[in-house]
């Protein structure tokens, strides 16, 4: 894995907006948000500049704004709304394992979407091997075989192997790109501390049936709406390899013994080099979700039997919940102990005052609105980790602590209010996603011998910064 230079120059011409959620204080010198959170002081002139950008303005060549956008792009607090690039310089590597007809789609859309770039498909031991090579003749794509299946990684490795344009875009076979997608995604490529991207991944026209149609609304390889710096404890901790588009000189490769979650370890690897990886929600492909019940229970159990592995890779990224104040605040109250519960939230709000009171002119209402979230965001964590990676310890526990099951019915049931599921059989599919995820958790840190994903960790917190320009 290649290592990046830190404090890389933002691209002059590139176009920024505020993250979602940063707040903005004292006439536009001071911002919170980010991840890990912070509050970041700006000087007159810093407020004037990112006032501009947000209003349209590229960030320039001057030294003073190339260093604050980046401070705030590396922060969170900014993300980029970049210029479609040519694909010219875009190879694109789809690995395959039969379905022919589904090849053969996402050749078609690979073609109208970047015309000019080079398509390669790694067949990775499908059943009939002339059956995909007159697919990949008909599409004018360079064809590697294995001659036996060796996985996703290993196929998408092989194309990597051929390819010499500076951007590498993987895209499997069950998926449908867009026009505009990947030149959107080759646009990030003009910021250089950015090593790979992803758009958002919805659902291929579903055809109906009770398993298409939930994973039309709630699937897992759909990171959300939000556009995000792609890390643990951002607001999108990983990105998947349906589509990922990266930069050829950051990626050495995935990693071959992995079966499942190849993805996740690729762009942790990434982020620890000191790379940049995002997620940009504003594109988006078409994926070919499954439709059976069977592979729906076999998917997501595969998915959470990778956490164990995971955490034994990257013990700090995986954690049950980031614990804080506010966590203790919200814990306690869940626990019954009403008191200790306001004393908490006590401290969380004077501590929260003491650091914005030297930054802030008026530290009263930003103080309680970040108090407000992060108690909010305590709340949502612990209901996911009590329905997730808790439920079977609370199960147990709710046979001789009655309180215990209310819990984790609570914690259910806040899970249906975050999903809004519009139909009854899809509120059951979410119980069930829930349900196997918890068990594939449990079951993969006794086979890794970590407890890392089952307990809580330190919250991530960046403080108070002061950023000028």
């Amino acid at each position: 894995m290649s290592v990046v230079v830190a404090g890389l120059a933002a691209p002059a011409a590139l176009r920024v907006g505020l993250a979602p959620g940063v707040l903005v204080g004292d006439g536009g010198r001071v911002l919170v948000g980010g991840a890990p959170s912070r509050l970041i002081r700006l000087s007159d002139a810093g407020a004037a500049l990112v006032t501009g950008w947000t209003a349209g303005a590229p960030i320039g060549t001057a030294a003073a704004p190339q260093t604050l956008a980046r401070r705030l792009l590396d922060g969170g607090l900014l993300v980029p709304d970049p210029a479609p690039a040519a694909t010219a310089d875009l190879a694109v590597v789809v690995p395959a394992h039969g379905r022919e007809r589904a090849l053969a789609r996402c050749l078609r859309s690979i073609a109208d979407a970047a015309p000019d770039a080079a398509l390669i498909v790694v067949d990775d031991g499908s059943p009939d091997p002339g059956a995909v090579a007159a697919v990949a003749a008909a599409h004018r794509a360079t064809l590697v075989r294995h001659d036996r299946p060796r996985g996703p990684s290993a196929a998408r490795n092989s194309g990597l192997a051929r390819v010499r344009a500076p951007l590498v875009a993987f895209v499997d076979s069950d998926v449908v790109v867009p026009p505009g997608c990947l030149a959107r995604l080759a646009g990030h490529f003009a910021d250089p501390a950015v090593a790979a991207v992803a758009p958002r991944i919805h659902a291929l026209e579903p055809q109906g049936g009770t398993i298409r149609t939930y994973e039309a609304a709630h699937s897992a390889l759909d990171m959300g709406p939000i556009p995000s710096r792609v890390a643990p404890g951002a607001a999108v901790s990983y990105v998947p390899s349906a589509t990922l588009v990266v930069r050829r000189a950051a990626v050495d490769g995935f990693d071959e013994t992995l079966q499942v979650a190849e993805d996740v370890d690729l762009v942790w690897r990434l982020g620890a080099a000191g790379w940049t990886v995002r997620y940009d929600p504003s594109v988006h492909v078409l994926h070919d979700h499954l439709g059976t019940a069977a592979g729906f229970v076999r998917r997501r159990f595969a998915y959470a039997c990778s956490i164990g592995l995971l955490a034994a890779r990257h013990p700090r990224a995986l954690r049950a919940v980031y614990a804080d104040g506010a966590t203790a605040a919200v814990a306690l109250a869940l626990a019954g102990r009403p008191l200790a519960a306001v004393a908490a939230t006590t401290r969380v709000a004077w501590q929260t005052h003491a650091l914005l009171a030297p930054r802030v002119e008026h530290p009263g209402p930003l103080g309680a609105t970040l108090t407000a979230r992060a108690l909010l965001s305590a709340g949502r964590g612990l209901a996911y980790a009590a329905r997730r990676p808790w439920w079977p310890a609370l199960a147990l526990a709710a046979i001789r602590r009655p309180h215990a099951g209310l819990l984790l019915a609570g914690a259910l049931a806040a899970g249906l209010v975050e999903e809004r599921p519009r139909r009854a059989s899809h509120a059951a599919l979410c119980i069930a996603d829930d349900l196997i995820s918890g068990a594939g958790t449990w079951w993969s840190c006794l086979r890794w011998r970590t407890v890392a994903p089952l307990v809580p960790g330190r919250a991530l917190s960046a403080g108070a910064r002061r950023a000028g320009a």
